[in-house]
């Protein structure tokens, strides 16, 4: 950066915590997070946990007696 450049929309420590959350390797730079980029750790622990919800009792799922509610 020179004096000229403008901050940084964040701080390192922010930027460390942000990149956290991503289960990626730590050595590598990933750019596409889009159509089939890396998932969040908490989007992950939500499809995990959905999906042990359905593996628990499929067929009520299935019928509508056992999904989350629309928001």
């Amino acid at each position: 950066m020179t004096p000229e450049s403008p901050p940084l929309p964040f701080t390192t420590a922010e930027l460390a915590a942000i990149r956290a959350l991503w289960p990626l390797d730590p050595g590598r730079a990933f750019t596409n997070h889009g159509s089939y980029g890396a998932v969040p750790q908490p989007v992950l622990d939500a499809v995990a946990a959905l999906a042990a919800r359905i593996a628990h009792n499929p067929n009520a799922f299935r019928r509508g007696r056992d999904r989350p509610a629309a928001t």
